[in-house]
C-alpha cells in the first residue's frame, strides 16, 4: 500500500510473471484489486494506520521480456456494489448447488479431474 499526493491509499499488487492477458480493461474490472479496496474501505485491518480512504488499485507485472515493469490500473470501486457481488458470490458458493461454467481460465484449473463440465471430470459423488 502506498500513500498518494492527496494522503489517501493506493493499493499496488506486485506480480513475479509477464503481463499475459490482463487487459487495460480487463484490470479496471479485476476482482482481486476490488477485493483489496474492498478491504481498505471496510476497515479490514486491525492497524489503524491502514484505515482510511482509497483511490484506486494497479497490479504491476515485473516479469515478462519487457525491459521495465508494466501496470494496470483500477480506478476507485464503488464500495457498495463490490460489497454486494462479493455477498452474491459468498452465496452461490455455499449453496446447496454450484454451477460450474466452462472459461478460459479451464485449461489450467486445479481442480479440472474433478470438474463435471470437463470431459474427464466427474462429480464429487461418482466416489472414483
Amino acid at each position: 500500500m502506498e500513500r498518494d499526493k492527496d494522503g489517501k491509499f493506493y493499493i499496488v499488487d506486485l506480480k513475479s510473471g509477464a503481463v499475459g492477458d490482463v487487459t487495460v480493461e480487463s484490470a479496471k474490472k479485476n476482482k482481486q484489486l476490488a477485493a483489496y479496496q474492498l478491504a481498505m474501505l471496510e476497515n479490514a485491518f486491525e492497524d489503524e494506520s491502514l484505515r482510511g480512504d482509497v483511490s484506486g488499485s494497479s497490479l504491476l507485472f515485473l516479469g515478462g521480456d519487457a525491459k521495465g515493469a508494466t501496470e494496470r490500473d483500477q480506478e476507485r470501486i464503488d464500495q457498495n456494489q463490490i460489497k454486494s457481488e462479493l455477498i452474491e458470490s459468498a452465496q452461490a458458493m455455499t449453496a446447496a448447488e454450484f454451477v460450474a461454467t466452462q472459461n478460459k481460465r479451464c485449461r489450467t484449473c486445479a481442480i479440472k479431474k474433478i470438474c463435471p463440465i470437463q470431459p474427464n471430470g466427474r462429480t464429487v459423488l461418482d466416489g472414483n
